[in-house]
């Protein structure tokens, strides 16, 4: 199978043309260029890691950031952490407010890049 074939099966199994054609982008005709068992073994500590703390270091660098996120992704506002995501980047935002910024692309799912680009393209256009 090549990568034509490929998204043409994930379209028809329902995925998102964009995302199709992202995850056959790492696809060399017979496996993907990622080691699952790898990513199996770095998951459960994905959970563990302190971002918010990682994200304060890199402000009080006076470094500038904007985070981006898809309005369609529901993990933002639902699940366990959802809200509290939410509240704090907002906490952040009022400490740092001309350091950090937030955004919403409300067509975009997770990968922002693939569900609204031109919507990417255009928020970062006019800064």
């Amino acid at each position: 199978m090549d990568r034509k074939q490929l998204i043409q099966k994930l379209t028809q199994a329902g995925l998102d043309k964009g995302i199709a054609m992202w995850l056959a982008s790492s696809f060399d005709g017979s496996d993907f260029g990622f080691d699952l068992s790898v990513v199996h073994d770095i998951l459960p500590e994905f959970g563990t890691q302190d971002f918010y703390g990682l994200l304060e270091e890199i402000l009080a660098k006076n470094i500038k950031v904007d985070l981006v996120r898809g309005g369609k992704n529901q993990e933002w506002s639902s699940g366990p952490d959802g809200m509290s995501t939410l509240r704090k980047l907002e906490e952040i935002q009022r400490q740092y407010p001309d350091k950090f910024a937030t955004h919403v692309l409300p067509k975009a799912g997770h990968w922002v890049h693939v569900d609204d680009m031109k919507g990417l393209v255009n928020l970062f256009a006019t800064k």
